[in-house]
């Protein structure tokens, strides 16, 4: 399963944007999808909004790729084998779905799961 998110600064982009790569790979016999995720304009007017924007479009990515999870069998997804990719703010949605899911050691505490939302809190010192 290969998903490609869109970039455009989390102010525009489409998944339409990415849909010639997706099929592209499904024509070559992977499960493809693009996804979209929230647009935040002028995001970039504080630090607050931007962090909004990106922890909004970083939730959207988490709950497209769990619903690809949950709906495997409609779609034919082996989910021991999903990648994500995408450009720009894609490349940064796709880094973070990619470490959402870790298992941090001590004494990181666990990512907050009680809502679809993701906060990186620390990141463990390389040993």
């Amino acid at each position: 399963m290969v998903i490609f998110i869109h970039g455009g600064g989390f102010v525009a982009g489409s998944k339409e944007d990415n849909r010639g790569k997706a099929l592209s790979y499904a024509q070559a016999g992977y499960v493809a999808a693009t996804i979209n995720y929230r647009l935040t304009p002028n995001n970039e007017v504080d630090a607050a909004t931007r962090l909004r924007a990106m922890t909004q479009a970083a939730e959207d990515t988490a709950n497209a790729v769990r619903y690809l999870k949950a709906n495997a069998a409609t779609y034919f997804i082996d989910t021991t084998r999903m990648a994500t990719f995408g450009g720009s703010a894609g490349g940064a949605l796709s880094l973070t779905n990619a470490i959402s899911g870790m298992n941090w050691p001590a004494p990181c505490p666990t990512i907050p799961m009680s809502r679809p939302r993701w906060r990186l809190r620390c990141l463990p010192a390389p040993r």
